[in-house]
């Protein structure tokens, strides 16, 4: 899919995978401190220690809300993610690439590094990037 398609939620992921070099930490262009307007944005379904659980194909993650808010543009960062919650298991569900997923979950903790899996063809990290 080119470039220009790619839906605005996604945007972000693409300027560090073009300008990824492997092996080499890649220097941030975002605001160390992200200002979020809308502060009243909260995950309906979190623990009471501001935890969010998130399960990827059966491997599960936590995070706080706050890394996740840092990029309120994405389907994690927004209140979009809440159509993914899943009653049974407590967690917000995706059935995604989970070696793929560390990857993505990294990019939000580290407030915009991405390092892509080695292991995973591009085809694949594209995908996933559009996605979340």
């Amino acid at each position: 899919m080119p470039r220009q398609q790619v839906r605005r939620t996604s945007t972000i992921f693409w300027v560090f995978l073009e300008n990824i070099q492997p092996g080499k930490r890649q220097k941030s262009n975002l605001p160390m401190k992200y200002q979020n307007n809308n502060s009243q944005l909260d995950y309906l379904h979190q623990t009471e220690n501001n935890l969010i659980k998130i399960n990827v194909s059966g491997k599960e993650f936590t995070t706080t809300k706050e890394t996740l808010r840092f990029f309120p543009d994405t389907l994690l960062g927004s209140s979009e993610i809440e159509k993914y919650y899943n009653d049974e298991l407590k967690a917000y569900y995706f059935d995604r690439h989970r070696g793929m997923f560390s990857a993505i979950l990294f990019f939000y903790q580290s407030r915009g590094v991405f390092r892509s899996p080695t292991n995973v063809d591009r085809d694949t990290v594209e995908e996933e990037l559009e996605f979340f």
